[in-house]
C-alpha cells in the first residue's frame, strides 16, 4: 500500500511540474484571469483608443468635483457591478465603480454598442446627487 501511494504521489508530483513548466512559468498574473467576464470588459476599455466621452465632459468634472484622473483609475482599478448593468440588451451598458475614499465611490455607466467604439455615458459619485446645468 506505501509503494502505491509513493508512485501516485511521484506521478501527481511529476505533473504538477510538467504543468508548471509548460503553462504557468514566466506567466503574467493578470494573464491568466483574462478571460473573466471582469477583466474582458476592463482590458476591452483601457485598449479603446477611441473611448467616446460625453459633450459636456469637462462640464460634469467640475460639477461632480472630480478629475480626468479619477476617470483613469475607474478604467484601471474600478469593479464591475454587474447588478446596475444593462448585460442582456442591445447595447450593452457596464457600470464600472471605484472606491475613490473610504466615504465615496466613483461610478462611470459605459456603452459596448455591437461596433467597437464605446462611450462613456454617465459618471459621478454614488449616493451624490448633483443638479448639474450641463
Amino acid at each position: 500500500m506505501a509503494r502505491r501511494l509513493r508512485i501516485y504521489f511521484i506521478g501527481v508530483g511529476l505533473g504538477l511540474i510538467l504543468t508548471w513548466a509548460l503553462v504557468l512559468r514566466n506567466r503574467n498574473a493578470d494573464e491568466l484571469l483574462a478571460w473573466t467576464p471582469k477583466n474582458r470588459i476592463l482590458n476591452e476599455l483601457k485598449a479603446d483608443s477611441n473611448l467616446q466621452y460625453p459633450d459636456e465632459y469637462t462640464c460634469l468634472l467640475k460639477c461632480h468635483e472630480l478629475t480626468s484622473l479619477d476617470i483613469e483609475n475607474l478604467l484601471n482599478d474600478g469593479e464591475i457591478n454587474f447588478k446596475e448593468s444593462s448585460t442582456r440588451s442591445e447595447p450593452k451598458v457596464y457600470q464600472i465603480e471605484w472606491g475613490k475614499s473610504s466615504t465615496e465611490t466613483v461610478y462611470g455607466e459605459f456603452e459596448f454598442p455591437s461596433d467597437s467604439t464605446h462611450t462613456l455615458l454617465d459618471f459621478g459619485i454614488v449616493g451624490r446627487e448633483k443638479d448639474c446645468a450641463c
